[in-house]
């Protein structure tokens, strides 16, 4: 039969190991954004929407940046990580680019076409 102090010793041990094993998780867990770099969403316009209106608004999100450009200018995003930026479309297709970059210099980039169309082409049809 063990001894008591011997059940004491293989507490501790166990009890050490729990706690580094949860602190390994929870380092792993916390790492995962480290990891996975900058993530973008545009939210809206959606990837080929047809429009008539000049101006058009370009929201989203965005997380694990440390800069974010619309259309190669810089934005600004809110604590949350959201977006929103109105730009000035030409007739036909516009390309919309948005793209981040993360502290260690990797990056994302989010293109979205859009069509202008004139209303008089939409009178013609």
């Amino acid at each position: 039969m063990k001894s008591r102090i011997q059940k004491v010793r293989g507490f501790k041990t166990g009890l050490i190991s729990l706690v580094c094993l949860l602190i390994a998780l929870y380092a792993t867990f916390e790492a995962r954004n480290i990891v996975r770099g900058p993530i973008i969403s545009v939210e809206q316009p959606v990837n080929g929407a047809t429009t008539i209106s000049p101006l058009i608004e370009v929201r989203g999100r965005a997380k694990n940046i440390s800069s974010i450009f619309l259309n190669d200018r810089p934005i600004t995003v809110d604590e949350a990580g959201l977006f929103s930026e109105e730009i000035t479309l030409g007739s036909g297709l516009n390309v919309v680019k948005v793209a981040g970059r993360d502290r260690f210099g990797r990056e994302k980039e989010i293109l979205v076409e859009i069509i202008r169309k004139d209303r008089n082409e939409l009178v013609r049809k």
